[in-house]
């Protein structure tokens, strides 16, 4: 009752950039939700859910993505019926109509940032972990940590800032990536592509000092199970544990 509360009071799903809080807002220890492409924080609503039950003094941020989908922003054969005629979010621009469109993820990031007692997570699922990612990677030093879910570092810095504060052994990785070994895409030609450029990517990572695995959930698809959920949550326990 309380999240439905909230939503309705600051959550508007059709608005780009919207988000909603689950949790205690109060908490410095601050948690991003990013949906996946053509998705939207109302759908993962449910995933906030579960993920509260295993962080339950975190303040968990579900934002829509910055940029809005249109019906004809999809190639022919590949259009998703959302609706209402609304075709959800995405955290990078598609197509021309984004063009003059302002990125509303950077504004939000710059806010948590400001706090320096904030402890800033991204949880991204699919394209939302490429842009979580990226994120990390381009200022290592303002997150403590990161979960790339059904994902893969993809949009990497040529150069990562070398960390001063080495990780050390034992530590767990800020930045961790979940695969599902059954998730249908990674069968794909454009996925498997794209494996050998996330572990170079990893690798660049872990040579700044940036920490980075790579974990495979066996049973996993394109989807945040239950399994994966507490996966995530535990990644960023142990993080905080850490600390």
């Amino acid at each position: 009752m309380l999240l439905k509360k909230r939503m309705k009071n600051k959550f508007n799903k059709a608005v780009a950039g919207s988000f909603y809080h689950l949790g205690p807002e109060d908490s410095p220890q601050k948690i991003l939700l990013m949906h996946g492409q053509a998705s939207s924080a109302h759908n993962m609503q449910l995933v906030a859910e579960k993920m509260s039950v295993h962080l339950p003094h975190a303040d968990i941020i579900v934002p829509n993505g910055g940029f809005e989908v249109e019906k004809h922003m999809f190639p022919q054969g590949h259009e998703i019926d959302w609706p209402d005629n609304h075709y959800g979010y995405t955290w990078y621009p598609i197509h021309q109509d984004h063009k003059d469109v302002k990125d509303t993820l950077p504004p939000l990031l710059d806010e948590l940032k400001s706090d320096p007692d904030n402890r800033i997570y991204m949880v991204g699922f699919s394209m939302g972990g490429f842009r979580a990612g990226e994120e990390i990677l381009n200022a290592p030093a303002h997150f403590a940590g990161a979960v790339l879910h059904s994902s893969a570092i993809i949009n990497a810095p040529k150069k990562i800032e070398k960390q001063i504060s080495k990780p050390k052994w034992g530590d767990p990785p800020k930045l961790l990536t979940l695969m599902g070994a059954k998730d249908p895409y990674l069968r794909q030609k454009w996925a498997i592509a794209l494996l050998p450029i996330h572990y170079k990517n990893q690798w660049n990572a872990n040579r700044a000092g940036v920490k980075s695995s790579t974990k495979f959930i066996w049973n996993l698809r394109h989807e945040m199970s239950d399994q994966s959920i507490e996966s995530s949550a535990k990644h960023i326990q142990d993080i905080e544990n850490a600390l």
